[in-house]
């Protein structure tokens, strides 16, 4: 008697057909009648009245029914069981941010990985916006956001931005496609396709008080750089990136990449996890290969001419 079989039985007999069980089952008409004959005669009974039009246990199957589904229910909870053990040897570190945090957090997850192989790293999209609410509800252990403060008891850490400035993506055929760099006056020339979340080039923000806030005039946000490449080659504006993700832009026939001048980025992002009272843990792992970027920057810098 095996398994496979019992979880047949207990389909047929809630089915009250062979046919319908075969198609809960994405399984052969006959391969289930077949199923049920070696069950029968491994039980030595039979187990469904096949003289009537539908299939009706015997007072042997109304007797191996509920001992039927009692196994089944008990080999579903053991193989859970063992799934959640083994998932504690595969943890994952779940991060939520844009596509420009994640540049900003790639040293420091060479760090990471480097000391914790066996954690795997789940970067998901999430808006500037919602970033403090998702840590703080747990469905993401760190956050990247462009907040400088958070609520307690969200504990947070200053991410240094590696690459200030922007750059602005125009199509070859724009009329400025062929300048070597392109003054702040072309921000107020046209509609801007720029990334949601991102902070905006300094001089363009006006009275906002927000930094994330979009220009005064028309503008169009989009999710991730392929979409950003993709609205800017259909013609709907110019593509405004922070040169940290300019990496990112895989070369293309229809659009070029210029330098925005006197352009500055936010000079740090902020990273939100929560803090586990001191207990050694995936998170506090991070945290401090982050600082351990940071100060290798630093000291470089301070060795640098």
């Amino acid at each position: 008697m095996e398994l496979g079989e019992l979880k047949v039985f207990v389909t047929v007999a809630a089915e009250h057909s062979f046919s319908r069980a075969a198609i809960k089952l994405c399984r052969t008409q006959p391969a289930v009648s077949q199923a049920i004959r070696r069950l029968e005669e491994d039980l030595g009974e039979r187990l469904f009245d096949r003289s009537t039009k539908y299939a009706t246990l015997t007072q042997a199957g109304d007797a191996l029914l509920p001992e039927a589904i009692r196994l089944l229910r008990m080999a579903d909870e053991t193989a859970a069981t063992i799934r959640q053990l083994s998932q504690r040897d595969r943890a994952v570190l779940r991060i939520g941010g844009d596509e420009p945090g994640a540049h900003v957090l790639l040293p420091a997850l060479s760090i990471f990985l480097a000391k914790q192989p066996q954690v795997s790293i789940e970067f998901r999209r999430v808006a500037d916006l919602d970033i403090v609410g998702e840590v703080g509800a747990g469905t993401i252990d760190i956050g990247v956001t462009t907040r400088e403060r958070v609520p307690a008891p969200l504990s947070s850490v200053q991410v240094p931005v590696l690459s200030a400035g922007f750059c602005v993506l125009l199509p070859k055929r724009h009329p400025f496609a062929s300048w070597r760099e392109l003054p702040m006056t072309i921000l107020h020339s046209d509609r801007l396709v720029m990334l949601a979340g991102v902070p905006l080039p300094a001089p363009a923000s006006t009275s906002a008080t927000d930094d994330s806030s979009p220009p005064t005039g028309l503008f169009v946000l989009m999710p991730g750089v392929d979409s950003l490449k993709q609205a800017v080659a259909n013609g709907l504006g110019i593509g405004i990136v922070p040169r940290a993700v300019v990496s990112s832009l895989t070369a293309s026939a229809e659009l070029v990449v210029i330098p925005l001048s006197a352009a500055r980025a936010a000079s740090a992002l902020t990273l939100v996890y929560r803090d586990n009272d001191g207990q050694p843990n995936a998170v506090e792992d991070f945290v401090e290969a982050l600082r351990s970027t940071g100060e290798d920057r630093a000291s470089r810098k301070a060795q640098s001419p």
